[in-house]
């Protein structure tokens, strides 16, 4: 372990630096920060005023005073960033001036922008902007002045939903507003940082993209896998390579990244071997992997991998084999001092805990096939690859998501060669680019066999993804792990390989006490009686009344049958979203304990009193706003309780 922390030095850097993020994000320790600078700064001072014969005796002083001023920079660090996130909402509409910092997403009735506010703290925003010929025009690095009420970010209140507001809140995000048609203008446009102009520059790429005449799912696909760009993904495309356990290259990556770094190194091999052409070499290929992650709007994911592979060059560039361990610990130093929230994100703990994998996992997996064969060596380099990456990515999968795919291994040997051939294609794609602007008369026949080869990758890529997709338990689900099995589950990878690299007793036992603790662990979670309770949820879309995690029941409700009726436990529930039935009256009123109200806005408490008798009205999240706050004025009215979905949460009706 001692050798191992020689060697990486900025293991323990990060340790410390994320003891100060913990510190200050779930404790609050921003005002006893000064302390851990003043007491480093003594140790470090001491160890270096020490006499020379006692120094060395005394050495870890100074390992002591740097690791506290870097848990302090973590503090620090992340109460800059929770200062920027928290904003004081005033309850009111109030002016504001800001730039669209990303590509707005066109949504059925309204455009989506994420905005940087023009105030002290450049607050980060999202507003829908109500959807019109002037909203469709806004493009990012724009400017706007707009007049609306920003509020704080909504959970929906379901017992199956993550936790919306502490995940906008770690992505950066202070709140949100909707802007009507008539209240915002375009201002003058201003300076642009470098983040708005890679952001506009990779708009006129998805622009040139749009040209190419690929279908919609293709150009969805090639844009996710070059670009990043994810928006134009359908969900049934994402839950495909969900499914397959390929989902990973969807998003730009240490993958692609890898893959260029790759292309890149073998186009410059032909340069002289000497020492000058050497450093050119690595800073050439430096310089061109920022520029993709330039091109690609400076993503995290992208930043992390161009960073790591940054480092590996310019070791090879002043002649030092690099400590790969030691590189991922830089790499992630670098960027959670930069942004302590990256901690949180999903993807980069995926990421780091992938390079990890693949430098502790990969080497004792090739060790079992060595092949002689190129061809069968390139397709067992590639499966071991994927293995690794999985043994140390699947706990964090199982404690966010509770699936696992099956058939990983045999869809990344298929998809990833896939993928890299479609990279191998945008390159084609991008010389004909510059041809045809050489030669704009015979553009047409310069895009032909180009377009045609990429479009035939992207089909064989999908094609594979859907066929893996169908088959029988393609995807297991349900299998979620609380954190302390999370943690023994990435544990009992790396000693269950460190047993048949050894094959030691001690390594033995240990495997097996952390399957004793697994188990315990997990004991209470079986024990505990499954929630039976049905709730109205609260849905954005469509009505739906069921149990969490089972098929909820969707009343079968129309014009014709304007209301459905519902029987739980004794418990009668009448559904009404319809108003055809407003003229009619019965002669004595059906009696039911909830009625829940969905569906057309022009519902009416009065006409419904005359053929339902209730003391609960549960309005649910379809109803637009003004609707629910009118029928809760009937009610209030009526003498009736009222229950608003939307505003409460998910309504709880009763257990089986």
């Amino acid at each position: 372990m001692k050798d191992f922390l020689d060697k990486a030095p900025f293991a323990r850097l990060l340790l410390a630096l994320l003891s100060g993020i913990f510190l200050q994000y779930y404790v609050g320790f921003a005002h006893f920060s000064i302390y851990f600078f003043v007491l480093g700064a003594v140790f470090l001072i001491v160890s270096y005023l020490l006499p020379q014969k006692i120094r060395y005796r005394f050495r870890p002083l100074f390992g002591i005073g740097t690791l506290l001023v870097v848990c302090g920079l973590g503090i620090v660090a992340t109460a800059q960033k929770q200062s920027q996130v928290a904003f004081a909402f005033q309850k009111q509409p109030l002016t504001y001036t800001a730039t669209i910092a990303e590509m707005p997403q066109i949504k059925p009735r309204s455009i989506a922008c994420r905005l940087s506010l023009d105030d002290r703290e450049r607050h980060n925003v999202v507003c829908y902007f109500q959807a019109d010929s002037m909203s469709r025009t806004l493009h990012v690095g724009d400017r706007v002045l707009f007049y609306a009420e920003l509020k704080p970010f909504k959970n929906r209140g379901n017992p199956d939903d993550f936790d919306y507001i502490t995940y906008m809140s770690r992505m950066g995000f202070s709140g949100t507003a909707y802007i009507a048609a008539s209240r915002w203008e375009k201002l003058a446009p201003g300076g642009s940082s470098l983040y708005i102009y890679s952001q506009q520059l990779r708009a006129r790429i998805l622009d040139f993209y749009r040209k190419l005449g690929l279908c919609h799912d293709n150009f969805a696909v090639f844009s996710a896998l070059t670009l990043g760009y994810m928006d134009e993904l359908d969900d049934s495309v994402q839950q495909t390579f969900r499914a397959t356990g390929t989902s990973h290259i969807l998003s730009v990556s240490g993958l692609h990244v890898a893959i260029l770094y790759m292309v890149i190194a073998s186009m410059l091999s032909f340069l002289p071997k000497n020492r000058r052409m050497v450093v050119f070499r690595q800073l050439l290929i430096i310089l061109l992997l920022w520029a993709y992650a330039f091109l690609t709007g400076l993503p995290s994911s992208v930043v992390r991998a161009t960073l790591m592979i940054s480092v590996f060059c310019a070791a090879v560039a002043i002649r030092r084999k690099a400590f790969s361990y030691n590189t991922v610990c830089f790499s992630a130093f670098a960027m959670l001092l930069y942004n302590p929230y990256d901690f949180f994100n999903i993807g980069f703990q995926l990421s780091f805990v992938a390079v990890l994998s693949i430098c502790f996992f990969l080497p004792p997996i090739l060790k079992i096939i060595q092949p002689k064969n190129k061809i069968i060596k390139f397709f067992w380099e590639t499966s071991a690859v994927s293995l690794a990456v999985q043994l140390g990515t699947y706990p964090i999968c199982l404690y966010y998501f509770g699936t696992f795919p099956t058939y990983f291994f045999l869809t990344n040997l298929v998809i990833v060669p896939l993928s890299t051939c479609v990279m191998y294609s945008s390159l084609g794609i991008y010389l004909a680019a510059c041809a045809s602007w050489l030669l704009p008369a015979y553009s047409g026949g310069i895009y032909f066999v180009p377009v045609w080869v990429l479009d035939s990758f992207l089909r064989l890529l999908l094609g594979f993804a859907s066929f893996f997709e169908s088959l029988p338990s393609a995807l297991l689900k349900n299998m979620s792990l609380n954190l302390p099995q999370m943690f023994l589950l990435m544990m009992l990878s790396v000693v269950a390989v460190l047993f048949f690299q050894r094959h030691r007793p001690k390594t033995l036992m240990l495997a097996l006490v952390t399957i004793s603790l697994f188990l315990l662990i997990g004991l209470p979670a079986f024990a505990k009686e499954k929630d039976r309770s049905v709730y109205v949820f609260n849905r954005k879309d469509k009505l739906e009344i069921g149990r969490v995690g089972e098929l909820c029941f969707v009343p079968d409700t129309t014009r014709q049958r304007p209301f459905a009726l519902l029987e739980i436990s004794g418990c009668k529930i009448a559904v009404v979203q319809s108003d055809a039935w407003s003229g009619m009256k019965a002669d004595r009123p059906f009696s039911v304990d909830c009625l829940v109200l969905t569906g057309h806005d022009s519902i009416s408490m009065y006409h419904i009193k005359k053929l339902f008798h209730t003391k609960l009205v549960v309005l649910d999240g379809v109803l637009s706003a003004r609707a629910s706050r009118r029928l809760q004025r009937e009610c209030k009215k009526l003498s009736i309780s009222s229950y608003d979905v939307k505003e409460k949460g998910a309504f709880r009706i009763k257990n089986y």
